[in-house]
């Protein structure tokens, strides 16, 4: 991001009334995350003496308050540690006007916590991203595995999906809270309290749930939950050992939001719907056509209506479904050609 002067009057328009940090979550950013990156030129390169050495001097993008992370993708943080909460941001520390705009914002979260009698302890994780005049934060909780905000915020408005109850809801922050994880997990010493022998756990019984059943809720197959535990079990805190936590802590945290885990109306069966939702209506000449075809089209549609459950549709049933699709039709156009060659023969 350039911040110009221009930005800068804006900035300081909007902290007057704070109506410039706007809430946002860790979804919504990770949109922007994977966007095409700026194109470079590359030159050649002039190397001082004992540059990049242990005797040399600091590099220029080092900060002595904020710590450069790399992710294990490749794209660099921003990680400040403080007697409050942490800070974290992939704006550029290393430029002086982004460095004092960002502490404007700091100073700002700080005074909506205290006015609105938000301790925010050191266990807590702020996460601020500059815009142009505004800037965007959520604060994540890590004792309690969630992200919150110091205003009054409407789910429309951060993206996130549409809940039943606050249980329902905490299942959706707690998958928010994973995803932040998992692009911010090169500064963490360890990984969250119990999460990975709670995860290992949880592919456990994923992996049983699908051998003693044919209608199990677990969004990865059997044998993905083999290799998964494999993988799992050789785990050791590291900054990479906690991203692959968090990107599958995340996955499970979002399907107990699908399948409403503890509620009362949860869905215990893939096939199960739970959702209101009008009847489709078929159009007559369609039906007319699949009952000339066989009703091979009207079998085939009600197949698809059991793999698309409340627009809910798993990865693993859709790759069985796909892969006994072609070998019906393989077979199908097999016994095709040989009545058709059968038929021609038996006319001459």
């Amino acid at each position: 991001m350039t911040i110009t002067m221009d930005s800068s009057d804006l900035l300081i328009q909007a902290l007057a009334t704070r109506a410039g940090l706007l809430p946002t979550t860790p979804s919504n950013m990770s949109c922007q995350r994977y966007a095409a990156p700026h194109r470079v030129v590359c030159e050649e390169a002039v190397i001082a003496p004992a540059m990049h050495s242990s005797e040399g001097p600091p590099p220029s993008y080092s900060n002595s308050e904020w710590q450069k992370c790399v992710h294990p993708e490749g794209k660099p943080y921003y990680y400040h540690r403080q007697s409050g909460p942490a800070i974290v941001t992939e704006a550029d520390m290393s430029q002086p006007v982004v460095l004092d705009l960002l502490n404007s914002w700091v100073e700002i979260v700080e005074e909506m916590a205290k006015d609105t009698q938000t301790p925010l302890s050191s266990s807590a994780e702020l996460y601020l991203q500059l815009e142009e005049g505004n800037c965007r934060y959520y604060i994540v909780d890590h004792v309690n595995r969630s992200i919150f905000w110091l205003q009054k915020v409407h789910g429309d408005e951060v993206g996130l999906p549409h809940v039943v109850s606050d249980l329902h809801l905490s299942h959706a922050l707690q998958a928010e809270y994973w995803r932040h994880v998992e692009v911010f997990c090169m500064h963490l010493p360890t990984c969250p309290n119990g999460a990975l022998d709670d995860l290992i756990s949880q592919f456990i019984q994923g992996q049983a749930d699908h051998m003693t059943s044919v209608a199990s809720t677990f969004p990865y197959a059997e044998d993905d939950c083999a290799k998964y535990l494999s993988l799992l079990r050789e785990c050791r805190d590291a900054g990479r050992i906690i991203w692959v936590v968090a990107r599958l802590s995340s996955v499970l945290a979002e399907n107990r939001r699908l399948t409403h885990y503890g509620e009362t109306h949860f869905r215990l069966d893939v096939c199960d719907k739970i959702y209101e939702a009008p009847a489709i209506q078929y159009n007559w000449l369609l039906s007319i056509v699949s009952w000339m075809l066989f009703n091979l089209p009207a079998a085939q549609n009600s197949r698809l209506d059991s793999l698309c459950v409340d627009d809910i549709l798993y990865v693993h049933r859709w790759k069985a479904f796909h892969t006994a699709f072609l070998n019906e039709m393989k077979m199908n156009v097999t016994w095709v050609s040989f009545l058709g060659f059968t038929f021609r023969r038996e006319q001459r």
